[in-house]
């Protein structure tokens, strides 16, 4: 299978920021480049910009892979917006990665190897997954839709993960929820 690929990066998600992001997003490139990809384009997440903004124009009908490479927030935001048309990849950088570990995908940030396990898996006949996913009806202010692929969460819980602070996740881990 060869396809074009847009990948979604997320440079401060989990321990790898800095010059190891960038190693990681090289190692993203290069492994998506020799298992199946084309072309590789990547877009960086922003704070406070969604990625239905960060992605207009970007998904052209040869992309045929988006792949979101950092953690569960990341992943969540990407399969919301995302067209049920394309395939959607996973390289799991964050601090919980539930929902990776719950598709067994290779997560571990002590194997230099754990991304090109990923995407290895991405190109093989047991990586490809169908998963359910939920919509939620927002009714609070603007009534619209969002799609969800691993939780959703109301009141103390929702409120705990939307305040989680980046810099106590980083010393703490998954501790900080």
């Amino acid at each position: 299978m060869e396809t074009n690929c847009v990948v979604v990066f997320n440079p401060v998600a989990g321990q790898g920021k800095g010059e190891q992001g960038e190693r990681d997003l090289d190692e993203v490139c290069r492994a998506l480049a020799c298992k199946f990809a084309s072309k590789v384009t990547v877009v960086r997440t922003q704070p406070g910009v969604s990625v239905e903004a960060l992605m207009d124009g970007k998904l052209d009908e040869d992309v045929g892979v988006v792949i979101a490479s950092g953690g569960d927030g990341t992943l969540s935001e990407v399969a919301a917006w995302m067209p049920r048309d394309r395939v959607l990849g996973l390289v799991p950088r964050g601090t919980a990665n539930a929902f990776a570990a719950a598709l067994g995908v290779p997560m571990l940030l002590t194997d230099s190897n754990y991304i090109r396990h990923a995407v290895d898996l991405m190109g093989s006949p047991d990586g490809v997954r169908t998963v359910d996913t939920a919509t939620c009806q927002l009714l609070h202010g603007e009534s619209k839709s969002h799609r969800m692929v691993l939780l959703g969460g109301v009141g103390l819980e929702a409120d705990t993960v939307n305040k989680a602070d980046r810099d106590l996740k980083d010393k703490f881990g998954v501790m900080v929820r």
